[in-house]
This record gives structure tokens, sequence and C-alpha cells, in this order.
């Protein structure tokens, strides 16, 4: 059955991510070089990912993270790590943890 509400999510986590992406294209934010503890703003700085993307991730289980009283923590290192481990692989056949995230924000 046809649920447009999914239609108006989906858009909407489009145009989200795309404005994410003007912010942090017209006022680019200094990456941390040491090893930091932060919310989902720090997540998102280090992925380029939207928050609902993130949280969709960390509902999945597929992206390093530790929660404390309703409130998600993320480390630089482990991000990082982990979006190392994500990259495309360069057989279209691989698997890769990339190929998880939601289609509407690749």
């Amino acid at each position: 059955m046809y649920n447009p509400f999914e239609e108006i999510i989906q858009r909407l986590d489009r145009l989200e991510a795309l404005m994410g992406q003007m912010h942090f294209q017209n006022h680019p934010a200094p990456l941390p070089d040491r090893e930091c503890i932060g919310g989902v703003e720090l997540a998102m700085q280090l992925t380029g990912l939207t928050r609902s993307a993130i949280e969709a991730l960390c509902r999945q289980g597929q992206i390093p993270h530790a929660k404390q009283r309703g409130k998600l923590y993320f480390s630089s290192g482990e991000l990082k790590d982990w979006l190392r481990q994500s990259k495309p692989a360069s057989d279209p056949g691989q698997e890769t943890p990339i190929k998880a995230l939601p289609q509407t924000i690749l």
C-alpha cells in the first residue's frame, strides 16, 4: 500500500543532506587533530552524514557509538577508522558497510 509520508520523509532527508553539504562548504569547521569524544554533531562533522542518517546507522549497529542516558556519543578515532573501512571496494560485487546506508543519503 502506498504511503505518501514515506516519500515526504525521503525528500526531507535529501533536503537535509543538501543543506548540510551547503553549510559545510560555506563554513568548514576544523576537524580535531587529536582523538576526542563528542555527540551527533561530531559524527555529522566527520562523516558528512545527516543527523537522521547517523541515528539510523546507530539503530542498525553499523557505526561505532556509545549510548548513555539516551544520548549518543562518538569517538573521533573510531569514526575515522570506520570511514576508512567503509570506502567502496574496487570490485563492484564485493559488499562494504557503506552500501548499507539508506539510498536517500548516497
